[in-house]
């Protein structure tokens, strides 16, 4: 199965504000079908959370977000009292079946990032049902050495709604070309508790090209103090 997705949005892809100091650490990371029963156990759980999403809900930014990819999107698995839990699915086109993306599964966020981020409702599968999909992983050759993605800069920048764009440079200073690549961010309050993370992608960056990233957070309650930034997965 050949996918080529943005994960950006959905992972929710989410960036911060905070009215305090914040410092920064640079750091390496190393379908089913559609149905229209909802459980009432769910439909009670979101009533309870003030939620308006329920377990098995397939949900996406809107088209206008620079995040929006049609083929991509977040499946709430859990509401609890003022979060949601959700995985990361994926399908080749809008009449393929949704599917599991293996290694973005177990994400979990607030209500109001979720429903802020991803504000609509595009369908509702049981999350049982979906199959997983793998992406492919990259093998580095003897004589060329492979594609290797360097952070060169990174800071905040603010807005006025509370989103905050973590945004910087990173550059390919390996020997062949990145087929996919991502920056990942992770933000902490003021007593070192991670509290939410962020993700941007790119795809086909050829060795010495330089690409600007950006990945957002929203910490409406200002609890955010610090976060560090590193390279998440390269293929």
């Amino acid at each position: 199965m050949r996918i080529s997705v943005a994960l950006t949005g959905l992972l929710l892809v989410l960036s911060i504000i905070t009215c305090g100091c914040i410092s920064t650490t640079d750091y390496a990371y190393s379908g089913g079908n559609t149905q229209d029963a909802t459980p009432s156990s769910q439909a009670a759980a979101a009533s309870i959370s003030g939620a308006k999403y329920i377990r098995g809900d397939i949900v996406q930014p809107d088209p206008s977000n620079d995040a929006y990819n049609s083929n991509v999107a977040a499946l709430i698995t859990e509401v609890s009292d003022g979060w949601y839990r959700f995985n990361v699915v994926v399908r080749e086109s809008a009449s393929s079946p949704w599917k599991h993306l293996s290694g973005y599964q177990g994400g979990t966020n607030t209500i109001q990032n979720i429903e802020i981020i991803s504000p609509n409702k595009i369908g509702h599968v049981d999350p049982n049902s979906l199959e997983t999909v793998i992406l492919p992983t990259a093998t580095p050759t003897k004589t060329i050495e492979p594609g290797k993605l360097q952070i060169l800069t990174h800071n905040l920048e603010y807005d006025i709604y509370g989103i905050v764009d973590v945004v910087g440079t990173a550059k390919n200073v390996g020997g062949k070309r990145i087929s996919w690549g991502t920056v990942e961010v992770k933000f902490y309050d003021r007593d070192g508790n991670m509290v939410g993370n962020a993700v941007d992608y790119v795809q086909n960056l050829d060795p010495g090209e330089t690409w600007k990233f950006k990945a957002m957070y929203v910490d409406m309650d200002g609890s955010i103090h610090s976060y560090k930034v590193g390279v998440g997965t390269v293929w």
